[in-house]
């Protein structure tokens, strides 16, 4: 799961979209790039024999997810906190 590509197609009244989370970027598609991937997208058709994915990627966008762990940063306090604030 963590080298998974992450984005989500949507379309609008007048146009298909990507979103892609790496680059936190919108790009308008043409029909047949929203089917393809659209397909990807749910599983029917792998990213890696994606004529689409390919294209993008050569363009920068839908590249592998790289973020393998998200922590809060107070996360680190907490022990403290429960040490110094709850009586037992």
């Amino acid at each position: 799961m963590p080298n998974d590509i992450v984005f989500k197609t949507f379309r609008t009244f007048r146009y298909p979209y990507l979103y892609d989370r790496h680059t936190n970027s919108l790009v308008v598609l043409e029909e047949s790039e929203y089917a393809e991937l659209a397909q990807v997208e749910s599983g029917k058709l792998p990213a890696e024999q994606s004529n689409a994915v390919k294209m993008f990627q050569e363009q920068g966008l839908l590249t592998p997810n790289v973020i393998s762990e998200i922590e809060h940063g107070g996360s680190v306090f907490v022990e403290q906190f429960v040490e110094t604030t709850v009586q037992t």
